[in-house]
């Protein structure tokens, strides 16, 4: 057995898979960033990949803000719970909203922008993109497209042009503490220069995710996750005067689980350890022999953990942290044998932010990682105070199906009891109703 160096093409899809990012994605509401993507505490966001989830989330407009104006996403969604339909905008790197984690271990198409598996033409990334999602009672279904132009014409040469079309077809399906999503993808780029074609290329990819919670008792569920996943690609790329085809497949299977706890609707927490394997087969020239790799992954261990806590009525802290290991055994067949190699890679993230809710109104961005250790520009900090906000309002009347404070979206309670001795305290209504303020500062005080 020989030792061989890493291609950055095998590198760079290692990196993808273990996700080992800087920032938190464009593509996520901001609570579900400042919660790391913790996927067993519900938001919003389930939407993009359980479509059936809409008619929970109804009568809501909503909005992302990127670190500039070029990224940002909007979401609106009108209706009731046997009909609700809605729009989305996206623009930026959008195509992970049908992730479960943020890091993507459970990544229900990995990121779809432009493949990331080896021998793929580069192209321009189809960052703009439009929803629509319908909801039918327990049935949901949610149509992307997505498409990106980059063309150049100089003062001599010939003209150039790259472009991509993304297309996403999501059908979700809910029963009572079950939901179940079937995940169908298509991307095709090319690239050309002048008129002639020189390297383009087509991927079909396919998932099945789902998510169940099994009630232990008043306070505790038990959150289960799956997905299972399979791309197969195909480009060609002129070389000279000869074209060179090339394939790609990858299958993946990642389960998950862990507790999701509400302590007496005053904070949710939850967190969940994943077990992954990825098999990945690449052709980079079909006319050659012996140029095949082909690499099996284990995700041994992944874990997530969050908290969602409500300090107030109108204020909120949430906290996330997510951890993967990943063990990689690539073999690569040369015309002098097999070569065989094996990696380690970890990947670590940890994101904050706060909330604040009056009424219908909700404000949440995620806080910058340097602010919250170096603090602001005047005591010489470098980093702005959010890297994300967000912004969203129910414009309809607050179902049963989404209760006022999000952190007890679970259908689980724990009623308070109030001693015997404790002074009686006349309680006057008031005269509009708040749902993001249902109890007294009072009453919120004295539950610390």
């Amino acid at each position: 057995m020989s030792t061989v160096r890493m291609s950055p093409t095998y590198f760079i899809a290692l990196l993808t898979l273990t996700g080992i990012i800087a920032l938190p994605s464009t593509a996520w509401a901001d609570r579900s960033t400042s919660l790391q993507g913790n996927r067993l505490i519900e938001d919003a966001d389930d939407v993009f990949t359980y479509p059936h989830l809409t008619t929970r989330y109804t009568d809501r407009l909503s909005f992302d803000f990127g670190a500039d104006a070029t990224q940002g996403n909007g979401l609106f969604l009108m209706g009731d719970e046997t009909l609700t339909w809605g729009v989305a905008l996206h623009r930026g790197n959008v195509f992970d909203a049908s992730s479960i984690s943020r890091l993507n271990e459970l990544n229900a198409l990995e990121a779809l922008t432009v493949p990331s598996l080896p021998g793929y033409p580069m192209a321009t990334e189809p960052f703009t993109a439009a929803d629509v999602l319908l909801g039918f009672g327990d049935l949901g279904v949610r149509l992307s497209l997505g498409t990106g132009i980059n063309s150049t014409t100089p003062a001599m040469g010939d003209d150039t042009r790259a472009s991509s079309r993304f297309a996403n077809l999501v059908v979700g399906y809910g029963l009572e503490d079950i939901d179940l999503a079937l995940h169908l993808g298509f991307i095709n780029a090319k690239n050309t220069t002048g008129d002639e074609r020189t390297s383009g290329g087509n991927q079909i990819r396919a998932a099945l995710t789902s998510r169940a919670y099994f009630p232990m008792d008043d306070s505790v569920r038990l959150g289960v996750l799956g997905r299972a996943g399979y791309i197969h690609q195909g480009s060609d790329e002129l070389s000279g005067d000869e074209t060179i085809d090339s394939s790609a497949s990858q299958l993946d299977v990642v389960l998950g689980a862990g507790p999701s706890i509400t302590l007496a609707e005053r904070a949710h927490i939850a967190g969940y350890a994943t077990l992954g394997f990825t098999s990945q087969n690449v052709d980079p020239d079909k006319s050659e022999d012996n140029d095949s790799n082909s690499t099996k992954m284990l995700l041994l261990p992944g874990a997530n953990v969050a908290m969602e806590v409500l300090l107030k009525p109108w204020l909120r802290v949430r906290a996330g942290m997510e951890y993967n290991h990943a063990i990689a055994l690539n073999s690569q067949l040369t015309d002098d044998g097999t070569d065989k190699m094996s990696a380690n890679f970890t990947g670590f993230q940890w994101n904050a932010g706060v909330g604040l809710a009056h009424k219908n109104f909700t404000l949440d961005g995620t806080l910058n990682p340097s602010f919250l250790t170096q603090g602001p520009d005047f005591i010489g900090g470098d980093g702005p105070l959010f890297v994300m906000l967000s912004a969203s309002y129910r414009f309809g009347d607050l179902t049963p199906l989404e209760p006022a404070t999000e952190p007890s979206v679970a259908p689980v309670t724990t009623t308070r009891v109030t001693p015997a001795t404790a002074p009686a305290r006349a309680i006057t209504p008031a005269t509009t109703t708040d749902p993001m303020e249902s109890r007294s500062d009072d009453a919120d005080e004295s539950s610390f």
